[in-house]
């Protein structure tokens, strides 16, 4: 999707615009410089004012910009900052509900930390701005998963259950595949195989001692223990 592009006239600032890129599960937010005269003619009604292409912004009793509501989609950006001086700490987007959260005490170089979702579901991202890359995903019943690699190229390496179940992946984004599963007691199960088609192979308990198992994914079957002849009763 094109980068859908918004002016903002932030007073005794260069004139800015909101940019906003989305991906097919990634969305950033980043401000930019533009390089042009500062635009004239906004019409002052009180403590809102309306710049030349309709954005309404906000300002205290000072002059300091709290928050701009650009027209195109309706998402509200929230600015911190002594006058002169903002920067936006959140946009809000009422046409999915997301709220995005940003960092960076100064204009143009807030980077994207956390979005949080109407369903409760967050975000988490770290980097520079403009390179910023998912490290996290939370769910509201508990549930956690973590992601590794540069941004657009994320893949879960681990998952975390709120009954205390762990699940390690391997792959690259898009394919990654289950190959350990830990629990809270101390066992822990192997898996080998493509993604969706991972099967067990072992399973090694906190005393030491171990299964294997060979066979497709849901019809695996125990077997001996490689270069052992016996390992339990087989009748």
């Amino acid at each position: 999707m094109l980068p859908s592009l918004a002016k903002l006239s932030i007073h005794h600032q260069p004139h800015t615009k909101l940019v906003t890129y989305e991906s097919e599960d990634d969305v950033g937010v980043a401000m930019d410089n533009w390089e042009a005269e500062l635009m004239e003619g906004g019409v002052d009604r009180g403590n809102v004012e309306y710049d030349a292409d309709g954005v309404e912004e906000w300002r205290d009793d000072n002059g300091r910009l709290l928050r701009a509501l650009v027209p195109d989609d309706g998402r509200i950006a929230f600015f911190e900052g002594e006058k002169g001086a903002e920067h936006i700490v959140r946009i809000e987007r009422p046409s999915d509900g997301r709220k995005q959260f940003l960092e960076g005490d100064k204009l143009g170089a807030e980077r994207l930390v956390r979005q949080e979702w109407p369903d409760g579901v967050k975000w988490f991202y770290e980097g520079k701005r403009g390179a910023e890359r998912k490290v996290r995903q939370e769910w509201p019943d508990g549930r956690k998963q973590f992601y590794e690699g540069e941004k657009a190229a994320e893949r879960v390496v681990r998952q975390e259950l709120p009954d205390g179940v762990k699940w390690f992946y391997e792959g690259k984004r898009g394919a990654e595949r289950k190959v350990r599963q830990e629990f809270p007691d101390g066992k822990e199960k192997f898996y080998e195989g493509e993604k969706a088609a991972e099967r067990k192979v072992r399973v090694k308990f906190p005393d030491g001692k171990e299964k294997f198992y060979e066979g497709e994914k849901g019809a695996e079957r125990r077997v001996r223990p490689p270069g052992r002849l016996a390992w339990f009763n087989w009748t």
